[in-house]
């Protein structure tokens, strides 16, 4: 099952936007326009330019415009490839698309793969420096450049793949752009830091996976990230750092990062050792603090830093609060698969404070919690100001098709209901049990019983009214539910979703 986050960076990220709406036109390539510059260059600020899929063989320049520049058709489809071609246009940057003249957040390039630059003297591939656009749904691959194989600069880069680039500094990125939700891999930074992503100034890094990155040749720390980024829920893997020349060559996962939580840092390694300069921190070098974290596997060792450890999974003696060493239980290591499996020791292990899991249960150590089927991102409801729980039910696409029962209890989950054949539903039944099994208007637990779709999914919702009983405050509210097959026999049973009621 694949987990759903803790929290949703992407749509937090996409909230900053605001475009001017002066201009409100479609205009499309190649329908209207033949090339996208030709359409960039009538478009005003707040007009979209809609783009067919193909290959275009072109350098762009957004000019200053507040305007989205998307693909019909999705990045597979539609390409952007400055093999040849030059910017028709003022002197600035030799890129293949360029934001540079103070871009902000209403310039978005979305839906297409940028290919083609191939100097690694004078070209870039996505160039915003001095500009901050969001770059969304994109691939950036095979290009060469001076500074981030792929992007440098500033701005949001969301759901990208920044794979198999070459740069100067950093691998993939070079700047303080935040990302989220990106993959980045198989990038070489051959002169500097950062082999993934050389931060030039503090930035967030959510939900990515940074892997298989090298900093080599007179490069020498940050085999996946170097510099004042703060990650969060990352995997940061067989990335490594190639000693060069005598240069002290540090973290070969992470050097130097502002903060780690939730993040799992293995398999990271600085090559040829011993060196013949200084080799430290295979994991993590500098920085700090890190936090419900998973750092094992790293040569040589795992950290090497100033900031706090806690809450953390580290295959070598660490002093700091809730912090251990024990096999951490992936799916599939060798296959590069860290999800955790279900006997994991990170299971629950993570800082008591923290938020909860979307299942409701004490945060899991590393990048991917092992969820429930029932997830919510709710767990608590005022009785004065009501409100929902929104009940997420995900069991998996081998259960595609099959009916969900839910039904809750305020008396608590143990012993629960046994079903035989093994199974117990984490309920204790009671009045309010039967009013929600039976479902139907009167009860504040809607969908209950339903069908979940191909892919195991479906959703119900718990729903208080506002200026309920205030006798309701204080109760602690579970629902659980089975999932049956096709043949109408219980299969699976979930976790019990908790839901605390409040004054």
């Amino acid at each position: 099952m694949q987990p759903i986050r803790p929290h949703c960076a992407h749509l937090l990220a996409l909230a900053v936007i605001a475009a001017p709406a002066l201009g409100q036109s479609v205009l499309n390539v190649p329908g209207q326009f033949p090339t996208l510059q030709s359409a960039i260059d009538v478009a005003l600020d707040g007009d979209t330019v809609l783009v067919q899929p193909g290959t275009y063989n072109e350098r762009i320049d957004f000019r200053g415009k507040a305007i989205e520049l998307i693909s019909a058709a999705g990045a597979q489809a539609t390409i952007i490839d400055g093999t040849g071609a030059v910017i028709d246009g003022p002197p600035g940057p030799d890129a293949v698309v360029r934001f540079d003249d103070g871009e902000t957040a209403g310039s978005r390039l979305t839906g297409f793969t940028v290919t083609g630059s191939d100097s690694m003297i004078t070209s870039q591939a996505v160039w915003a420096m001095g500009a901050t656009p969001i770059i969304q749904g994109c691939v950036v691959r095979d290009n060469h450049a001076s500074l981030g194989g792929a992007f440098s600069g500033g701005g949001i880069l969301i759901d990208c793949e920044l794979v198999d680039n070459v740069g100067g500094a950093g691998g993939a990125v070079y700047g303080d752009a935040d990302l989220y939700g990106c993959r980045i891999a198989g990038n070489l930074s051959y002169y500097n830091q950062g082999g993934g992503v050389f931060a030039t100034g503090p930035c967030t890094i959510a939900d990515c996976e940074i892997v298989d990155n090298l900093t080599g040749f007179d490069a020498y720390s940050g085999g996946g990230v170097a510099g004042p980024a703060s990650l969060s829920y990352c995997l940061v893997a067989g990335n490594r750092v190639q000693p060069f020349g005598g240069i002290p060559v540090r973290g070969a996962g992470l050097f130097e990062p502002a903060s780690v939580d939730h993040c799992t840092v293995v398999d990271n390694e600085i090559l040829d050792l011993p060196c013949t300069g200084s080799c430290e921190g295979g994991g993590i070098y500098g920085g700090g603090p890190i936090t419900n974290s998973i750092v094992r596997g790293n040569v040589p060792g795992q950290l090497l830093l100033t900031g706090a450890v806690s809450y953390s999974n580290v295959s070598e003696p660490t002093p700091g609060s809730g912090n251990f060493d024990a096999d951490p239980l992936f799916v599939d290591a060798a296959g590069g698969d860290y999800h955790l499996s279900s006997g994991s020791p990170c299971i629950d292990a993570g800082d008591p404070s923290a938020p909860v899991d979307a299942d409701g249960t004490t945060s899991d150590v590393g990048t991917y919690p092992l969820l429930g089927v029932l997830q919510s991102s709710s767990f608590s409801i005022s009785v004065a100001t009501g409100g929902n729980q929104s009940i997420k039910i995900d069991a998996g696409a081998g259960f595609g098709g099959g009916i969900h029962v839910l039904a809750g209890s305020v008396s608590g989950t143990s012993p629960g209901l046994p079903l035989g054949g093994g199974l117990t539903v984490p309920l204790v039944p009671d009045a309010y049990f039967s009013l929600t099994l039976a479902g139907g208007a009167g009860s504040p637990l809607q969908n209950g019983v339903g069908t979940l779709d191909a892919a195991g999914e479906g959703s119900a919702n718990f729903s208080l009214p506002v200026g309920s009983a205030p006798t309701l405050a204080g109760l602690h509210v579970d629902h659980a539910g089975v999932i049956l097959d096709g043949q109408f026999v219980p299969a699976l049973v979930t976790n019990a979703l908790p839901l605390n009621l409040l004054p």
